[in-house]
């Protein structure tokens, strides 16, 4: 029973992958980061997942890493690469990576819980052919919240994020060239630079005490200051992957 209920979830986080691959291609200047759900429960134990994913325009890899120095406090860290289109010749293409502390306790034996404040920063690129591209660049600072559901050979989280997201830094590679999309899209970022996000998420794991697959869903959304417009961006993915947990010193 257990994996045919793993195998269901890999089918179907599957076949919402190529769902969300049919969107149609527009350039995007933020992704919603993916949420960090290693669920620490003791000192000196390590989790490592890597995952591979789609937003609605976009595939993406992930690498994270979490460390409990302690009972109750961890250390989390996590890098992103995207691509959607052709990749950089004749698309886009981003990385990301942020670091974060946060503290973690157990909720009557089987529940846990984590909150971390966390530091990221991105750089974009979008190409809009004839060797047209712009690069853009965003920090975020953001808070997360994971309550989770932990056994030894299955797990569920629900995560919230919110956070603060700062544009800087858009180069088109000629301002007075500049296509009409292009224009806009500088107009949009250059006008409202700084939003608020707010990013959901939930997250199972099964398989082994050791290893597990992992099946993610989350969503984002962007809140600007002062106006009622934002830039493009996306607003969800799914991602499989598989789990190490380990305890690095006896």
């Amino acid at each position: 029973m257990k994996f045919k209920s793993i195998l269901f979830s890999v089918v179907a986080g599957i076949t919402v992958l190529g769902l969300l691959s049919l969107g149609a291609c527009t350039h995007q200047f933020y992704g919603g980061t993916l949420h960090h759900v290693p669920l620490l429960d003791h000192k000196n134990e390590v989790a490592l997942t890597g995952t591979i994913g789609q937003a609605e325009e976009n595939t993406f890899s992930s690498l994270n890493a979490a460390w409990a120095v302690s009972n109750r406090l961890g250390l989390y860290g996590q890098f992103v690469r995207a691509n959607g289109g052709q990749g950089y010749s004749s698309g886009g293409m981003g990385a990301y990576g942020d670091m974060a502390i946060g503290i973690f306790d157990t909720l009557k034996n089987k529940f846990r819980y984590e909150t971390m404040l966390g530091f990221g920063n991105a750089v974009v690129h979008n190409n809009y052919g004839q060797d047209k591209y712009t690069t853009n660049s965003f920090s975020k600072y953001y808070i997360q919240g994971n309550l989770g559901y932990k056994r030894k050979y299955f797990e569920a989280c629900f995560a919230l994020k919110a956070g603060y997201v700062h544009q800087y830094g858009f180069f088109p590679t000629d301002t007075l060239g500049m296509f009409e999309t292009q224009k806009q899209d500088w107009l949009e970022i250059s006008q409202n630079p700084n939003q608020i996000c707010l990013e959901p998420g939930f997250l199972i794991s099964g398989g082994s005490k050791n290893v597990k697959l992992q099946l993610g869903f989350g969503t984002s959304k962007l809140f600007p200051f002062g106006t009622q417009n934002t830039y493009k961006y996306q607003t969800a993915y799914v991602n499989v992957g598989i789990k190490f947990n380990f305890t690095a010193l006896k």
